[in-house]
């Protein structure tokens, strides 16, 4: 079995350890009979274990950040998803597919690394500043401008397009 990646804060950068809920905070219920990642700098800096992919379900963070992931998919993410997926929930992973594109070519990032769950404070702030305002059809039309540019291999020079 490959061994897992580690996990860091998203707060401080600080490698990350499983451990018991109670021992983050004894006095949270939502953690309190769990098992999370938790930074040992950050005070309550953690992350709910996702068992079936046997690790974090999002990036280690503290109350603000995880309350600023939260707020930014309720407020943004969420509705440009269903604008973009006309409610149907079948077309709901490329509305998703195409929003994390468009979102991480204004943020500057991967699309890899385009993932609110795994964001910090700062990248939630750009993340607001670069939704505000947005529609779907914005988000549609970036899809159309750079529909495989990321995928095209250069030309090799011999007269191929490429």
């Amino acid at each position: 079995m490959p061994e897992m990646a580690a996990i860091f804060c998203a707060d401080c950068g600080t490698e990350c350890a499983l451990v018991d809920g109670r021992d983050v905070d004894t006095h949270d219920p939502e953690i309190a009979d769990v098992r999370v990642w938790a930074c040992p700098v950050c005070p309550a800096s953690w992350a709910h274990h996702a068992a079936i992919a046997d690790g974090p379900a999002a990036a280690p963070a503290g109350a603000e950040t995880r309350n600023a992931r939260e707020v930014l998919a309720e407020r943004l993410v969420v509705p440009l998803v269903r604008e973009g997926s006309g409610g149907i929930e079948g077309a709901m992973p490329l509305a998703i597919d195409r929003l994390t594109n468009f979102l991480a070519h204004r943020m500057g990032i991967e699309p890899e690394e385009c993932e609110v769950a795994r964001f910090n404070l700062d990248q939630c702030r750009q993340a607001w500043s670069e939704l505000r305002g947005v529609r779907f059809a914005d988000v549609l039309e970036h899809a159309q401008r750079h529909r495989g540019t990321k995928r095209r291999a250069p030309a090799s020079g011999d007269g191929v397009a490429a």
